[in-house]
């Protein structure tokens, strides 16, 4: 995080970041190669179960919020919840995103960082 933020330079030189590498990614991610599967069907199937698992929280959560008042346990149960809510969104929708747009870090830097620091402050 320090190398990103105060020494900003040295990261995109460490990882590699330089303009002609971001011009040949975003050529990539536009217009693909023969040889690079897509990951179309993958990403959607992502996307549904994304859709699927919201369907499924959103009612539980409504319920613990009707009872998180009165027991510790629930409010609890529904911290749990919204963080379960959160990570789904990074993990399964801008996941799904990325790979629609064949994306790599260098095209999407601060998107990527981000989101895998939300990613991994919600898995603990």
């Amino acid at each position: 995080m320090e190398l990103y933020i105060f020494r900003h330079s040295d990261y995109l030189r460490l990882y590699n970041c330089t303009p002609e590498i971001i011009n040949e990614m975003e050529q990539f991610s536009k217009y693909g190669d023969s040889s690079t599967p897509s990951y179309h069907i993958e990403s959607f199937i992502i996307i549904l179960l994304g859709i699927l698992s919201y369907l499924f929280y959103l009612p539980c959560i409504c319920v613990i919020w009707r009872y998180s008042f009165t027991q510790s346990c629930y409010k609890l149960l529904l911290y749990i919840g919204f963080t379960d809510l959160l990570n789904i969104c990074v993990c399964g929708f801008l996941h799904a995103f990325l790979a629609l747009q064949r994306a790599s870090f260098c095209i999407y830097p601060n998107l990527i960082y981000f989101a895998g620091m939300i990613g991994v402050c919600m898995y603990f």
